[in-house]
């Protein structure tokens, strides 16, 4: 059974600077829990993420709904993704999880969030 409630997801610049405005996106998509019925948490969505010289980290609230039903640990997966060449998305499994020493890099504080 979940209860109603929020988490919150941190998604912070790790490492170099901006030298100019960067939109990020952040995609929710089912795990082992549904935004569909029975929903567990509120519809896959997309938060557009704006980070610039004066923006280093943003948090984001995902709504869990209380379900009723009795159920073991559940997850759902959140992504990040950019269009701008400069950035670099870690971790990002095209690259397999080695950083860039020359980009910026922008990703989650956490590997996980309860």
């Amino acid at each position: 059974k979940s209860e109603d409630g929020r988490v919150s997801v941190t998604v912070s610049v790790l490492s170099g600077e901006l030298a100019r405005p960067v939109i990020v996106l952040l995609n929710t998509i089912d795990g082992t829990t549904t935004s569909s019925d029975p929903q567990d948490y509120v519809d896959s969505f997309t938060v557009v993420l704006i980070f610039d010289s004066n923006t280093t980290s943003q948090e984001v609230e995902i709504t869990i709904i209380d379900d009723d039903i009795v159920e073991g640990l559940e997850t759902f997966i959140a992504t990040l993704s950019t269009s701008d060449d400069s950035v670099l998305i870690f971790p990002d499994p095209d690259r397999g999880g080695e950083e860039d020493d020359k980009a910026v890099v922008i990703g989650f504080e956490q590997d996980m969030y309860t």
